[in-house]
């Protein structure tokens, strides 16, 4: 399995961003992603791990190897649960196709995570979610290969360390593990999140009352291709700021100065818009230079064209000082910066 050498990446993240790597390889199994780590580690080369290429921020030069994931397969089993089903999913998989497949045969939960671009690998290690679900709700467990030994390790949903847009595959094991399947628990009966804000505006505009699952995630395609930029024709990584939770005193000085700020509670959390914050401060639709900040939502930089991570940071720093300079928070980053 030879490795290429100085491939452009540009068409392999939805950033579209100018980055090259020194080498490439291809995973098409876990058995030939033991052998490019072990070759890895035997050059002494770095290595980085690329998915669908939808959640990060790539260099302009990696001087190293990116192993793309290939592995692909779905496996549905029996759960001793009748109201459940196993699916366990290769990492190389699309999200989103996996989402249409479960709705094709009867497998429900994961609607409103539609259209969510990227690959199975990285839906775990993000915490993806959306609408008022996260993935985290559904995952049974997760394998992955440890980086140094090549051996295959399990994962409970407790063990990876689940938070808003966080695991441990960001954190204390980040770097150590390369996801290589997930297995999901879902739904053999429709149970419903509907009650997002925008899902339920989008319900109402398709008259529909009594929604069923594939009303559900035809109004989330809806409102997500309304919303947010298509990577084939705009480059982008999605939401580029997580939104920020904050206390109760904190959101009652916002409130108190700005009553429409928006807030959405849950349990003991108050978590703010980012794109409210950074809308406030006058970023929306601004452009500067190669990138800006999208003209429907505030949460998303863009590649204009040629763009590199050093454009993208740059136009992220500024926000960030924008945003703690008027409200006092600070934005934290979602996608991974390499």
């Amino acid at each position: 399995m030879d490795w290429q050498k100085n491939v452009s990446l540009r068409h392999r993240n939805t950033f579209g961003l100018d980055s090259q790597t020194r080498y490439f390889a291809v995973a098409d199994s876990t058995e030939e992603l033991r052998s490019h780590l072990r070759r890895a580690i035997e050059e002494e080369r770095k290595t980085f791990i690329l998915g669908g290429g939808s959640n990060v921020v790539l260099p302009r030069d990696f001087d190293g190897v990116t192993i793309s994931l290939g592995m692909r397969g779905v496996k549905v089993d029996s759960d001793p649960d009748r109201s459940r089903l196993r699916v366990v999913v290769q990492s190389g998989e699309n999200w989103h196709s996996l989402v249409r497949l479960c709705m094709g045969k009867g497998i429900f939960g994961l609607e409103n995570l539609a259209l969510i671009p990227g690959n199975v690998g990285a839906a775990p290690i993000q915490n993806i979610g959306a609408y008022g679900v996260e993935v985290s709700e559904f995952v049974d467990f997760v394998e992955a290969m440890e980086v140094k030994t090549g051996r295959v390790v399990k994962l409970t949903n407790e063990e990876c360390g689940f938070g808003y847009r966080d695991s441990v595959f960001k954190g204390e094991l980040a770097g150590s593990l390369v996801v290589t399947a997930v297995g999901l628990s879902l739904h053999t009966r429709p149970r419903l999140v509907p009650d997002y804000p925008d899902l339920r505006a989008e319900l109402e505009r398709m008259g529909v009352t009594k929604p069923l699952p594939a009303d559900v995630c035809e109004a989330v395609i809806r409102v997500r291709r309304r919303k947010l930029p298509d990577p084939r024709f705009v480059g982008n990584a999605g939401s580029f700021f997580k939104n920020p939770i904050v206390s109760d005193d904190v959101l009652k000085r916002l409130q108190e100065l700005h009553t429409d700020v928006p807030c959405f509670k849950r349990a003991s959390e108050c978590k703010l818009a980012a794109a409210w914050l950074i809308d406030q401060c006058g970023w929306k639709g601004r452009r500067c230079g190669p990138v800006g900040v999208w003209k429907h939502h505030a949460l998303v930089i863009v590649n204009h064209g040629r763009a590199t991570s050093d454009d993208v940071l740059r136009l992220a720093a500024s926000i960030k000082e924008s945003v703690v300079a008027r409200f006092g928070i600070e934005l934290s980053v979602e996608p991974t910066i390499v």
